[in-house]
């Protein structure tokens, strides 16, 4: 079996999700092609791995910015706010081990309310990757100063 290209992956998850997957397209004329469960969840499991690796960029990120700020700080005898800022980095840092638990039990869960069918492994994937999508966002706004752009 070929694996389906991340842009046919992207092109139909974004379908999937603004237009409302297979439903939608039965009363539309929307071009649709509905790929099986394995395949989705081989599109799945590579955009998962390139999100999460992303989020764990951006959070490496935010804390050497942080950390910079914290030794410019300390250079101008501003202890306590370099303080803090080290404290952020490394708050920021284990948040990032944390929620990926959080993030692995949760849909871990969700995976197992689909204990029939084939979807299950995908449906956990798809999980991961739509949570990894909304961690990246609260990054970027909660740390838009300090590296999170």
């Amino acid at each position: 079996m070929n694996a389906p290209s991340l842009a046919r992956f992207r092109g139909y998850i974004s379908m999937h999700i603004v237009l409302g997957g297979p439903e939608y397209h039965q009363h539309r004329s929307v071009p649709y092609k509905e790929i099986s469960s394995a395949e989705l969840e081989v599109c799945y499991s590579r955009a998962q791995k390139v999100i999460n690796t992303e989020a764990d960029k951006l959070v490496d990120k935010i804390a050497a910015e942080l950390m910079k700020e914290a030794r410019e700080d300390q250079s101008r005898n501003e202890m306590v706010l370099a303080d803090f800022e080290r404290k952020t980095a490394r708050s920021v840092k284990q948040s990032q081990i944390s929620w990926r638990q959080y993030r692995d039990q949760y849909c871990n869960a969700v995976m197992y309310s689909h204990d029939t069918g084939s979807d299950a492994f995908g449906t956990r994937e798809g999980c991961m990757f739509h949570m990894d999508q909304e961690r990246i966002r609260e990054l970027r706004v909660d740390f838009a100063g300090a590296g999170g752009d």
